[in-house]
């Protein structure tokens, strides 16, 4: 297999990946969850809430059924 420019630019991507997660600390990775799973749910928040918002219910004008 030769050894060609793109390849080598992919190897270098994926080892500078791999320093950048090595280098995070267990606090750094769950605040990084945590906005994350904030961001998804006010995105997720906000069409449930439109669909299951309940409808004004039309006045009777005064008549009444007993």
């Amino acid at each position: 297999m030769t050894n060609t420019p793109a390849l080598a630019e992919n190897k270098d991507i994926i080892k500078e990946t791999i320093d950048t997660a090595r280098s995070l600390t267990s606090i750094n990775i769950t605040m990084q969850l945590l906005s994350w799973d904030v961001f998804w749910g006010s995105l997720l928040a906000i069409p449930t809430g439109l669909m299951v918002m309940k409808k004004a219910k039309p006045e009777n004008n005064g008549l009444s059924q007993s």
